[in-house]
């Protein structure tokens, strides 16, 4: 493991758990009909939910990723952690950890807003969707699903 990893495991941010292939399975299972419902939504009046069943997929993608390395983020990692730490798990990640961190950055702003502000436009859907299949294919091989 990392010292990346490592460094968040003795901070609190991540967990040790025991590797679990029954959740690993329910987790890629989760983020495929997230997928496919997001991309239901595009075009659709309500554009902040496939946005966030898109993102959702993707922080699901990460969380199997790291339970097949026997690991979770804790409450004091949150989805920040989640995504440093598959960045660290896997070089084809890492070179999404910019694309993840402007979604995490996007969905934080539709689900606790300070201010009025527009929805997403269907252009920032079809990338968090393109992002959460592209993560998908890398997720199932690395876990061998």
């Amino acid at each position: 493991m990392s010292s990346a990893v490592e460094s968040l495991i003795a901070v609190g941010r991540l967990t040790r758990i025991s590797r679990d292939r029954r959740l690993i399975n329910q987790l890629l299972e989760h983020a495929r009909l997230h997928i496919e419902s997001a991309e239901l939504l595009v075009g659709s009046d309500d554009s902040i939910a496939a946005f966030q069943i898109a993102y959702d997929a993707v922080r699901k993608l990460c969380a199997a990723l790291l339970v097949h390395h026997g690991l979770r983020t804790t409450s004091r990692g949150g989805h920040h952690a989640l995504f440093e730490c598959v960045s660290e798990l896997s070089e084809e990640l890492e070179e999404y950890l910019a694309d993840l961190e402007v979604l995490r950055r996007q969905r934080n702003a539709y689900e606790y807003p300070t201010i009025a502000s527009q929805a997403p436009s269907a252009s920032q859907i079809q990338h968090a969707v393109a992002t959460a299949r592209a993560i998908s294919r890398i997720v199932s091989d690395l876990v061998g699903e």
